[in-house]
């Protein structure tokens, strides 16, 4: 898969008028929600790196913040991120 389809894919993650999920246990968070992020995530090749707290594949790096504070839902219902920018590594 090109740099460039990828990154269009990547952008179809950020919704700014996504509603934000907000308060949420951390077993919510941890069982429901960021295992579904890392799934759509790993379906295009990158994995979440602890150390800097973005996905990345090794040429893309998807940074944003990864709380429920900073992901929502839009209108049509999918998990979004609210904040995020997709960047290519240098």
């Amino acid at each position: 898969m090109t740099i460039r389809k990828v990154k269009k894919q990547l952008k179809k993650f950020i919704d700014k008028k996504a509603t934000p999920l907000e308060d949420m246990s951390v077993v919510t968070w941890v069982y429901d929600f960021k295992p579904t992020l890392d799934f759509k995530f790993n379906k295009l090749g990158f994995y979440y790196d602890n150390s800097n707290g973005t996905y990345t594949n090794g040429v893309l790096i998807f940074k944003g913040t990864v709380t429920p504070w900073h992901i929502g839902y839009n209108k049509n219902g999918d998990l979004k991120f609210c904040d995020a920018k997709v960047y290519k590594v240098s």
